[in-house]
């Protein structure tokens, strides 16, 4: 098993490098057949905001990504069911994928509600917020 960085992730959907987005796609596709490349959910969530706020990939584009992140034979997201919990958030009832994240992380761990002063976040149900 190997585990891929950010960087390794944005050449292959920002495709702004072809000699890097190669080597990537080349370290996918040589994985042995029970092999596996793990992409952690800092990752994900440096990955969704540099291609949002760098590459400026807009809300579909970044589920897209989402779901073949989720779907790749070849990658292994140890959040998967948060990761999709949070991108179908995302679409359905807006705000970021990272703030989705966060109040799922939580509620797997036992968190009834996440606090937060992000009045965004909290027009999500998960979030409650902290008054000032």
């Amino acid at each position: 098993m190997i585990g891929l960085d950010t960087n390794v992730l944005v050449r292959l959907f920002a495709e702004d490098d072809h000699k890097q987005r190669d080597a990537a796609r080349a370290l996918l596709d040589g994985l042995a057949a029970n092999d596996k490349a793990v992409v952690n959910s800092v990752v994900v969530v440096e990955l969704i905001w540099t291609l949002q706020r760098i590459y400026r990939f807009e809300r579909e584009e970044l589920s897209a990504v989402l779901r073949r992140l989720t779907e790749h034979p070849k990658i292994l997201l140890p959040d998967r069911d948060i990761i999709r919990d949070a991108a179908h958030r995302n679409r359905e009832i807006g705000g970021e994928v990272a703030d989705h994240m966060i109040a799922l992380i939580n509620r797997s761990l036992g968190c009834n509600t996440t606090y937060t002063f992000d009045e965004d976040a909290a027009d999500s149900p998960d979030f409650a917020l902290l008054p000032t």
